[in-house]
């Protein structure tokens, strides 16, 4: 129910206006005494107020002035006896939104303008209802990305921290790993785990999707990685720990998790004694290239097994590649065939072999310089955004090592 405020000494019109307001079902607040509007207003919900003026009465003008300046959004209907058109100016410049004459007054035309008056009060507060809920919305949307930020931030430093430093020397081979994800936290991953003095298992997997959820399954993934190396090493008698069962325990795990994503994903397991690459490909693309005596080339196996965690009766097999003394294992998640300068695939994997073959003939000398060549050849710094994650890693032996 709206309310109105009627200021004015004369009873018996106060009586004609509440009559008409009162079939409009307006509620009435009246008082003689105009000093008693302000505090009225304090206490009481004002819609509209009907104001009596008598010309010349300085402390009903000061009083009327207020009203218009301390609260502008009620509208202000004058009634009083206008001498001139000039006088119905100066309310008017006083804040009056709409002025009647006493003398002449039809209650049809000041019942049109109370309606219309308030319908217009209605709206502006329902406006403003409307912007105040939409400022606490913003604000609690606000304080829901600044959380998701911060947890985004400890998912990203949780994850940096289960992979290997971005550079490191084990087992007479350096390693070094650079990476770019589309969003905050990345659906790649890459790790390595010494076996032995001469054994380094290395992968590189690429979880469908993006983000957190992705991301998430990469914990999964080192997880079930670490825990079947480690019991491979618990037992004296096991015979040789090689990728193809790694992967196939690790896709049996995944079925039974049923998160309705897949890993593609590239393991080897580099053999120095042996000089020897043991490696299964489980759905990965493209293919690892290997470079040797100044050659560049994809070793062979591309579709050899299926991406892990989408059939249960997947297999995978092992396959083997001689490792020359100076050999270096370039391994690249799909992401890197997204920036690529080509439309078709085999167009985007001659290229990509070309700045690898580029990266090996250049003057560069550390595993870590020919990986930021390689990079620079991407203009992967240059992007600021990416579509795909991208990860590349470099597998090279250490020539200093005996």
């Amino acid at each position: 129910m709206s309310h109105i405020l009627v200021v004015m000494s004369n009873s018996g019109f106060i009586q004609k206006v509440a009559d008409h307001c009162s079939r409009s079902e307006y509620q009435m607040h009246c008082t003689h005494d105009p000093l008693l509007a302000l505090k009225l207003i304090k206490t009481e919900p004002v819609h509209l107020i009907l104001f009596e003026y008598r010309n010349n009465d300085r402390a009903i003008t000061t009083l009327l002035q207020n009203l218009s300046d301390d609260y502008p959004q009620i509208p202000i209907i004058v009634l009083t006896q206008p001498k001139t058109p000039n006088d119905v100016l100066t309310l008017l410049r006083l804040g009056a939104t709409d002025v009647f004459d006493l003398s002449s007054i039809c209650f049809k035309d000041l019942e049109l303008s109370i309606e219309r008056q308030i319908k217009r009060v209605l709206l502006s507060q329902e406006n403003l209802d409307y912007r105040q809920q939409l400022e606490q919305a913003h604000q609690q949307v606000e304080a829901s990305l600044a959380e998701l930020r911060h947890d985004q931030q400890d998912g990203y430093r949780v994850q940096q921290s289960l992979m290997p430093p971005q550079y490191c020397q084990v087992n007479g081979l350096h390693i070094q790993r650079i990476m770019k994800s589309s969003l905050y936290l990345s659906g790649d991953f890459v790790d390595h785990i010494c076996i032995n003095p001469y054994q380094t298992l290395v992968y590189l997997a690429d979880v469908s999707g993006h983000g957190s959820s992705s991301a998430f399954l990469t914990v999964l993934l080192k997880n079930i990685t670490n825990r079947l190396v480690r019991q491979h090493m618990q037992q004296s008698n096991s015979p040789q720990l090689l990728p193809a069962k790694v992967l196939d325990q690790i896709n049996c795990e995944l079925m039974e998790f049923n998160q309705g994503k897949h890993i593609t994903i590239f393991m080897g397991l580099v053999d120095l004694q042996q000089s020897r690459l043991h490696y299964c490909v489980g759905g990965h693309l493209p293919m690892p290239i290997l470079s040797c005596r100044g050659d560049s080339y994809y070793l062979p196996g591309l579709g050899s097994s299926l991406p892990l965690g989408l059939f249960e009766d997947a297999i995978y097999s092992d396959l083997t590649a001689n490792l020359e003394d100076d050999f270096n294992l370039i391994v690249c998640s799909d992401g890197v065939l997204e920036i690529l300068p080509h439309d078709k695939l085999p167009e985007k994997e001659l290229q990509l072999l070309k700045y690898v073959r580029q990266t090996q003939t250049s003057t560069t000398e550390t595993v870590s310089s020919q990986l930021h060549y390689l990079c620079n050849q991407l203009q992967l710094h240059q992007l600021d955004h990416v579509p795909d994650d991208i990860a590349l890693l470099s597998i090279k032996r250490d020539s200093t090592d005996g």
